[in-house]
């Protein structure tokens, strides 16, 4: 029996350590947002063929009215007043259409960096309005 438990003991301290560096690892891979700023995003698809629609709002990313299968592509200017590492992440019903040029990138203090965000519509994608977010991750170096 003592035999047993000690196995048994070693066991839970060995898994114990295990958790331990597991999770000091994953904690520290990660570099934590300094400040997280947010952008609301749109898209309108049309019923029509053959449809592209401006707008020439500056406070959200919104890439007007469009066909199915069509692209559309609009810009944001980037600045932060420390220098930061910056990811970009998005969420909504229509961000896995929409890539981000670059999404990891370095700014320095008070620099303008331009993001590109180009919206492919499938050629199935539905008529209607699809919403989201883009987030701007600042972790100051």
């Amino acid at each position: 029996m003592i035999f047993n438990n000690d196995i048994k003991k070693w066991i839970v301290g060995i898994t114990l350590i295990f958790i331990i560096i597991i999770t000091y690892l994953t904690i520290n891979s990660r570099s934590p947002c300094t400040v997280v700023n947010s952008v609301d995003t749109s898209i309108d698809i049309a019923a029509a063929d053959k449809i592209v629609g401006f707008n020439t709002e500056t406070d959200s990313l919104k890439f007007g009215k469009v066909s199915p299968g069509s692209a559309v592509r609009r810009s944001i200017e980037v600045n932060y007043k420390n220098s930061a590492e910056v990811k970009i992440f998005m969420e909504g019903n229509f961000t896995s259409w929409v890539t981000a040029t670059p999404n990891d990138f370095l700014v320095n203090a008070n620099e303008l960096k331009k993001v590109s965000f180009e919206a492919n519509v499938p050629g199935d994608a539905e008529p209607g309005s699809y919403q989201g977010k883009v987030y701007f991750c600042f972790s100051d170096i």
